[in-house]
């Protein structure tokens, strides 16, 4: 589809969206102490900082009184640092969030009788179990309510036994299963994933190991600022409507920016998701009237392997901690979710204990990495050592890859 200019979109009809875009960020300005700041900022946008610094249990700066005597939940996310940052709902904000959620499954195809499971993880302050439960309550599905920590023998046995025609998890999670011997004789009908991108050798894989002919995204949504986008039948690859009447969505200097208006407890204003994208000019074949826009990769340097989010940040800082080593390194996730960290030495000396010493290192600066791998989620990262040089530079540019990804 052709690519529209920069602009955004009050992702309801224009008039409602914006007397709810209005009345958000005059609510946000007399009652949050940091929204009355912000939004005395012209253009000024919202980050995962701010949200780890005024939001509790460090402040309550981001808060207003939509929350007094309500019932309330707590979300976290991020947190490869030791420094996660939490979410905060009151009870009728998550379950119209849940609302959105099962319209955007709905759409995906996610249908009344079908048998679905719940691959998403449970616990650890997370929100996706939750949601996309309350989310198949109110569809009207069997729901399987497995999570994706569960022994996978176990949930395959479970898949046949009751046979489900729909998994709802991480790629990554489902990816696993497929390439489970166990697997061999399971066939679901319908795959929803989110969490991660789903490539096309995972898609195919899918297909062709578990026979799913429906594949599409559960929904473009973070815990921070709740459902962003949603895919119909006609929507392609990355390709998402905006969530119309929930969100106003801005794409600026490429990233997606979005603003929830119905949190308003804990207004997220213009909030910088951190990811790329970019509006497409030509209407769905759909006939929804909500825009649609083209996810185009992750802004920051993150990677997402099973089940934890590794920051390049907390990779260099790990990397630094070894004398000898240059800041040069490299991450590899292969098929398996397996973590390798590859890193170059300063000079072609002797590279006795840096391997060891960068292991430790690892588990020492990202305590999500250090969970993962303590509860039996991840594998500890395979550590190479290379000589100056030794990775592979971008011959155009010169430049290291970052992150590597042959998950197949």
């Amino acid at each position: 589809p052709a690519v529209i200019a920069t602009r955004s979109y009050a992702t309801s009809a224009a008039s409602d969206g914006t007397k709810a875009l209005r009345s958000l960020r005059a609510q946000a300005a007399a009652e949050s102490p940091f929204y009355k700041r912000r939004l005395a900022r012209r253009g000024a946008l919202t980050d995962k900082a701010d949200l780890q610094r005024h939001s509790p249990p460090a402040s309550e700066a981001l808060l207003t009184r939509a929350g007094d005597g309500e019932g309330r939940l707590v979300f976290a996310s991020g947190g490869s640092t030791g420094a996660p940052k939490f979410s905060l709902y009151t009870q009728r904000e998550f379950s119209e969030t849940c609302r959105w959620l099962a319209m955007s499954l709905r759409q995906a195809g996610l249908a009344p009788g079908d048998v679905a499971a719940n691959l998403f993880v449970a616990g650890n302050l997370w929100s996706s179990f939750m949601a996309v439960s309350e989310a198949a309550r109110q569809l009207g599905v069997t729901l399987l309510p497995v999570a994706g920590t569960s022994d996978p023998a176990f949930t395959l046995a479970a898949l046949k036994r009751f046979k489900a025609d729909a998994l709802i998890g991480l790629p990554s999670t489902i990816l696993d299963l497929a390439n489970r011997p166990e697997a061999r004789g399971l066939k679901v009908k319908k795959i929803f994933y989110g969490g991660e991108h789903a490539s096309d050798a995972m898609r195919r894989v899918w297909r062709e190991t578990l026979g799913a002919g429906l594949i599409r995204s559960a929904g473009y949504a973070s815990v921070d600022a709740g459902l962003i986008g949603f895919q119909c039948p006609d929507c392609a690859g990355s390709v998402h409507h905006a969530a119309a009447g929930l969100q106003h969505v801005e794409i600026a200097d490429e990233e997606i920016v979005a603003t929830n208006l119905v949190r308003r407890w804990m207004p997220v204003i213009r909030y910088r998701t951190g990811d790329r994208g970019r509006w497409l000019k030509s209407p769905c074949p759909c006939g929804h009237p909500a825009p649609l826009f083209e996810l185009l990769g992750r802004m920051d340097d993150r990677v997402n392997v099973g089940g934890a989010h590794l920051d390049a940040g907390d990779v260099a800082r790990a990397v630094a901690d070894v004398p000898n080593l240059s800041p040069v390194f490299q991450l590899r996730v292969t098929k398996g979710e397996r973590l390798t960290v590859a890193a170059e030495l300063k000079s072609r000396t002797a590279a006795d204990g840096a391997a060891a010493r960068l292991s430790a290192a690892l588990l020492r600066r990202s305590e999500e990495l250090s969970d993962s791998v303590r509860r039996g989620w991840l594998k500890a990262p395979a550590v190479e050592i290379l000589p100056p040089g030794g990775i592979p530079r971008v011959p155009r540019t010169g430049k290291v890859l970052r992150f590597v990804y042959s998950r197949l």
